[in-house]
């Protein structure tokens, strides 16, 4: 049996303490996009800073003009 150190455990319990919270916190969401007939959005959300600000920037604008 290999020899753990303090380190070792450390890391597992920490990234381990992470997971959960993630899980517990966050939900991750995926869509598929197609390469050839949806290339233009593909380009614009490559060319954000953050693709994520961007696409809850744009439902936040949603929201608002449903309101």
């Amino acid at each position: 049996m290999p020899k753990v150190n303090k380190e070792t455990v450390a890391y597992t319990n920490k990234k381990k303490y992470i997971s959960e919270y993630n899980k517990k916190e966050y939900v991750n969401l995926s869509i598929s996009i197609s390469k050839s007939r949806e290339s233009d959005i593909i380009g614009k959300l490559n060319s954000q800073p953050s693709r994520a600000a961007y696409i809850k920037k744009l439902i936040r604008e949603d929201i608002n003009k449903a309101c």
